[in-house]
């Protein structure tokens, strides 16, 4: 019983944290996921330790302390420092515990199938949002676009619906486009490790291109990319067609691609949405100026260097100081997730990341470090609250159902 407990929780763990949107109490996030996650783990913790649950518990309570560590130097640097940030930074953190937990105690087969409902649950979602957003019933924009989630660009509601570029489910293009490539890259990594087996032609195709059409739409370069390589890996799990070959066969589908975008917008709007998609990814590399430029995060290097410097062994925390240059005030904006930890938790808190990476990430191959590279250091993981406790969860997964981990 306890088994198939925890196979439902996982499944209705990640529906909840990558479809149903972010609610808060006051200034905290919050998710009906979030209280299963905390019940499960002091319920079921007691009965029985993990070794690889306590090492990553432990772990992580290192770089909380750090952050703390952080906070307290920024509150002595700056007597009017601002802790806000902290607060989400630090709960990420330690549901993460609890989702790796729960995923690493699932000793039964896990039912990789139902991740390719849920990415088309997803994905469906998205586009209803992207091609009907002026038709759509109040109560269900109201439901996924509420104040808190807003960008803080947009003044309101009808701002959000009347945008050029669609934001998606969760208030930012990059991280909607992120909430759909996670769960293809655990579809493909149990694809891999033969814990799950697509037979169906249909299913092979769409799992890869109907990702693809809404990250075009979204206009997300950093996920774009992400696409390229799971198309890369899809083809050589499903035909063994290796890495050049993937150029032949990317031409019709590059022509399907923008044939179904064409058609799914308003004629009206068409060729200016078409123009809005090519000039975001032409922007890339073109203009040196933009805030878009894919080598924005390598600009901020001198932003995030000049906190950093003041405390580099255990970080300034997450906390905000006007004392800094205005780029640095915040650790949230250095659009690098390299950058933010050590500017937050210093060199030890980038120390303790790598050893979960090493234990936990690079034992599973190469499509588990992704995220930290595509977004991690062009926009940002860690920052996604959903997308990386998810990311825990099944990693937690993995270890529990891959025979050589167990």
């Amino acid at each position: 019983m306890i088994k198939l407990k925890y196979s439902f929780l996982v499944l209705f763990i990640a529906f909840d944290l990558l479809i149903l949107p972010m609610m808060s109490i006051g200034p905290i996030p919050f998710k009906i996921s979030f209280l299963i996650l905390i019940i499960t783990y002091f319920n079921y913790n007691k009965s029985e330790k993990i070794s690889d649950v306590i090492y990553f518990k432990n772990n992580i309570l290192i770089l909380l302390f750090l952050g703390v560590l952080g906070e307290i130097f920024l509150s002595i640097y700056d007597l009017n420092s601002n802790h806000n940030n902290a607060i989400n930074a630090n709960l990420i953190f330690i549901f993460s515990i609890f989702s790796f937990s729960l995923g690493r105690r699932l000793r039964n087969k896990f039912e990789f199938k139902y991740l390719v409902y849920i990415l088309y649950v997803s994905i469906f979602i998205n586009f209803v949002f992207i091609i009907f957003k002026s038709s759509l019933p109040y109560w269900l924009t109201n439901f996924y676009y509420t104040e808190s989630s807003l960008p803080f660009f947009y003044d309101d509601l009808e701002s959000v619906l009347d945008a050029f570029r669609p934001i998606g489910l969760f208030g930012n293009p990059n991280q909607s486009s992120f909430m759909i490539t996670i769960i293809l890259l655990f579809i493909l990594l149990a694809i891999k490790n033969k814990l799950y087996k697509i037979d169906n032609l249909i299913t092979k195709i769409s799992i890869i291109i109907l990702p693809l059409l809404l990250i075009i739409a979204f206009g997300s370069r950093n996920q774009f990319l992400s696409m390229i390589i799971y198309g890369l890996v899809s083809l050589n799990l499903f035909y063994n067609i290796k890495s050049w070959k993937f150029l032949i066969a990317i031409i019709p589908s590059s022509i399907f691609i923008l044939y179904v975008v064409y058609n799914q917008i308003s004629n009206d709007d068409t060729f200016a949405q078409l123009n809005r998609i090519v000039f975001q990814f032409n922007d890339i590399f073109e203009n040196e100026n933009s805030s878009e430029n894919i080598f924005r995060p390598i600009m901020t290097f001198s932003h995030f260097s000049e906190r950093f410097i003041v405390s580099p062994i255990f970080g300034s925390g997450y906390g905000t100081s006007l004392l800094f240059p205005e780029e640095a005030q915040s650790t949230l904006y250095f659009h690098n997730d390299l950058f933010r930890t050590l500017a937050s938790t210093g060199i030890l808190g980038l120390y303790i990341i790598l050893r979960l990476i090493k234990k936990f990430v690079i034992p599973l191959g190469f499509l588990t470090l992704l995220p930290f590279f595509l977004p991690g250091l062009t926009n940002t993981f860690f920052l996604n609250p959903q997308v990386f406790i998810f990311y825990w969860m099944m990693v937690g997964v993995f270890h529990s159902n891959i025979e050589k981990f167990k």
